[in-house]
């Protein structure tokens, strides 16, 4: 046998396989279509037989029971709609208000930054700076001269030792 009757064998195989059991899906619905039209029919028949009072008290207890329920209900969604109505309308209120009152304060910063600008004295602060420049220089410089000083006094001191040691070895000490 060649691969491809293998395949045709197979295919045919599952063909035949959908096939039955669509067929016996169909026989199977039918089955339940006579069993559920008989079943209708006794409970028609046993309906017509039997006739059930139901008390009149009994009916207007579900009656009142329905109608409260409908009424518990509307009122709550009515209290749910006036809440949520009231919110939106603060929301809306406070909403304005604040970009009002931002509206307002924005201006009146904008205002009161010109002024205070307007006021600085540019001069005063430059000689400030410069004085404050001059000042962190001289620090600078003096702590600089004072390692300067110090290392030239190292030197000097090891220039003296060695002159020491030349005079006394000159000297025949």
């Amino acid at each position: 046998m060649t691969k491809s009757n293998i395949n045709t064998i197979i295919g045919g195989g599952l063909v035949g396989g959908f096939v039955a059991t669509i067929i016996f899906a169909i026989d199977a619905h039918n089955k339940l279509n006579k069993v559920a039209a008989k079943l209708d029919l006794a409970v028609d028949e046993m309906i017509d037989a039997n006739k059930i009072d139901i008390p009149t008290d009994m009916i207007e207890r579900s009656v009142l029971k329905v109608a409260e329920r409908r009424y518990d209900s509307a009122i709550k969604n009515a209290c749910d709609d006036a809440i949520l109505n009231v919110r939106n309308d603060f929301d809306y209120k406070i909403n304005t208000v604040v970009t009002d009152e931002f509206n307002n304060q924005k201006t009146e910063v904008a205002k009161e930054m010109k002024r205070k600008i307007n006021s600085i004295d540019i001069n005063s602060i430059r000689k400030e700076v410069v004085e404050e420049a001059k000042e962190t220089a001289a620090e600078k410089f003096k702590s600089d001269l004072d390692d300067i000083l110090k290392a030239h006094n190292d030197e000097l001191e090891s220039v003296s030792k060695i002159y020491e040691s030349i005079a006394q070895k000159l000297g025949g000490n």
